[in-house]
């Protein structure tokens, strides 16, 4: 079954454009279904050339840009326009450099799409490609691609904020369904391969992502050694999803040396297993000198890292799910042009803070049952932002309700929130 994936729609209007489209992200997470479905909406207007990288490994024709080019140019002949798919760029040696002059060279007759799976392969294509590449970041299935899989409902892709009776509405409708297909995918995650799966098989696949993770990109493509001490820091930073990366107690008590604990955290971020969030300031300064929050890519890949029990009902679901939850939502939405989290001296927190083109709002997880107050961290940030912040967003477990410009919202409803 292909899944037309949402990101699509982001992609679709850079085609035909003098832009290389590139699609990163983890391993198994749909980019080459991608990739062939838009090679099949293409190939009605355009020749197609698709090549897999990681079999052409040993292929004189991408050793040498010149060669490439020459056969670039040989299959154009008479063809307006040609689209060139590259999947798994990282697999071609240095692959920005590359790239650049067959781009240079043929952009105004040729597009590439190009996947990757490794952003510390990718990133050193990167400079190479500046100004002549969009990037799209592909992720498992978003909460909103898994319902449109998995329930017998057709959802909204959004509703607006306001008027809060429509969101009353929708919620009071479909709150059942909601939440028993939310507790599927905070158990089972969003990979295309075990969402289509019967229950028994999907721990078992996702083990075998994890495994194959671990076997190609890290112990084969990155060359780490010290899989011990890898896989250590990967069921830690796991556990405590949503807390604060503190590089010395993490070094203490893994043993691992400074240098090696920072090169592995940059694997991790790399390779798209981990989200390390920076603090909110308006000093930049502050910012990068300050600790990070950690979240996981995937909830299903969290839960089986740390031998979580399968969540039965909402009362199995913790604080910290919940808020890896909301961040895999707002990682994924293009309203949101850069995330953050917020913390005072005084250690009082806001879980996220949304930078968009309408100002910035802060949004706090309360999973408490009948949480309904303003916590204090979001008053202070209100007032201390008041010209730049038009709105809060408290996720709540069931709680339905506006104060002031503050609005709670079941967790299960924030997804379709267009702020």
């Amino acid at each position: 079954m292909i899944v037309y994936r949402h990101i699509i729609d982001r992609i679709k209007p850079w085609l035909g454009k003098e832009k290389i489209i590139l699609l990163t992200g983890p391993r198994q997470v749909g980019k080459t279904t991608i990739l062939k479905i838009l090679k099949e909406e293409l190939k009605k207007e355009s020749k197609i050339l698709f090549f897999s990288c990681d079999l052409e490994m040993g292929n004189p024709l991408f050793k040498d840009p010149r060669l490439f080019i020459n056969l670039l140019e040989a299959e154009l002949g008479a063809s307006r326009k040609i689209c060139v798919f590259l999947d798994e760029l990282q697999y071609i040696p240095q692959a920005g450099l590359f790239l650049k002059p067959v781009f240079d060279r043929l952009k105004d007759r040729i597009q590439f799409f190009v996947s990757g799976s490794s952003s510390l392969e990718i990133s050193r294509s990167r400079e190479f490609l500046t100004g002549r590449k969009i990037e799209f970041r592909i992720t498992p299935f978003t909460f909103q691609e898994w319902l449109g899989i998995s329930s017998e409902f057709s959802y909204p892709r959004s509703i607006s904020i306001e008027p809060l009776a429509e969101i009353s509405d929708f919620y009071r409708s479909h709150q059942a369904d909601l939440e028993g297909l939310a507790l599927t995918y905070l158990n089972w995650g969003g990979y295309p391969e075990p969402a289509f799966e019967p229950q028994e098989n999907k721990l078992q696949i996702i083990r075998e992502i994890i495994s194959t993770y671990l076997q190609k990109d890290i112990a084969g493509f990155l060359n780490i050694s010290n899989l011990e001490g890898y896989n250590n820091l990967i069921r830690l930073l796991a556990g405590q999803a949503g807390g604060l990366v503190n590089r010395h107690e993490i070094s203490n008590t893994l043993r691992l040396n400074t240098q090696t604990l920072n090169k592995y955290l940059a694997v991790l971020e790399g390779t798209y297993m981990f989200t390390l969030l920076s603090p909110f300031f308006t000093n930049i300064r502050k910012e990068i000198s300050k600790m990070k929050k950690v979240y996981v890519f995937d909830p299903g890949v969290r839960r089986v890292i740390t031998n979580g029990r399968p969540l039965v009902s909402l009362d199995d679901v913790s604080g910290p799910d919940v808020e890896n939850f909301i961040f895999t939502i707002l990682n994924n939405n293009p309203q949101v042009t850069r995330l953050n989290y917020y913390r005072t001296i005084s250690k009082s927190e806001i879980d996220f803070i949304i930078q968009s083109d309408d100002g910035i709002i802060p949004v706090e997880v309360k999973f408490r049952p009948h949480y309904d107050r303003v916590p204090v961290a979001v008053q202070h940030f209100e007032k201390l932002y008041k010209k730049k912040v038009p709105k809060g967003i408290i996720v709540t477990r069931d709680y339905l309700a506006k104060d002031g410009e503050i609005f709670f919202i079941p967790f299960v409803v924030f997804p379709f929130l267009q702020f």
